[in-house]
């Protein structure tokens, strides 16, 4: 596994992960790294960062993801992503879906030691509007985890794979 951090210049390199026409970038921006989506090079939604809905910044609008790393999956390249915010800790996959073209399917988890208040993903869209992708509903403490795809059919939730 490489990671996209160079610790002697605290400069990070984009990341980046292809599945046919879908991109993802991931860009570093103040303490976390944010990420956008693209179909052939053109935006289609972009991360959002930051308090999530209900203004707690201990529950961010997505995963608060402090370090990117690359790794070999059966499938082939992917995307790890770790981070916290608060007393919550989250961890990310991002690889090319092996059942849907041009699709790039994201597997989050959250570590948390609270009750949530808005946990899960959230996307601003290019043509305008938001997405947003909520946990499973979890207990506390526990991990929460939620699952979603992404490609030319927009933003849509999956079934989250068994623990195994």
């Amino acid at each position: 596994m490489t990671s996209a951090t160079t610790e002697r210049t605290g400069f990070r390199q984009p990341v980046r992960l292809s599945a046919g026409a879908i991109g993802v970038a991931f860009e570093w921006d103040g303490d976390r790294w944010r990420h956008r989506v693209t179909h052939e090079n053109l935006l289609v939604a972009e991360s959002v960062e930051g308090a999530g809905p209900d203004g707690d910044p201990r529950w961010p609008a997505s995963p608060a993801l402090q370090e990117v790393s690359v790794a070999e999956a059966a499938g082939g390249r992917a995307l790890v992503a770790v981070g916290a915010a608060g007393r919550s800790h989250f961890s990310a996959s991002f690889t090319a879906d092996t059942t849907q073209p041009d699709t790039v399917f994201v597997d989050v988890a959250c570590r948390i030691r609270e009750a949530a208040g808005w946990l899960g993903t959230t996307y601003r869209l290019a043509c305008g509007g938001v997405v947003r992708v909520a946990a499973e509903a979890g207990t506390s403490p526990g991990t929460v985890r939620w699952s979603y795809r992404v490609g030319p059919q927009g933003v849509v939730r999956a079934a989250t794979p068994a623990a195994g």
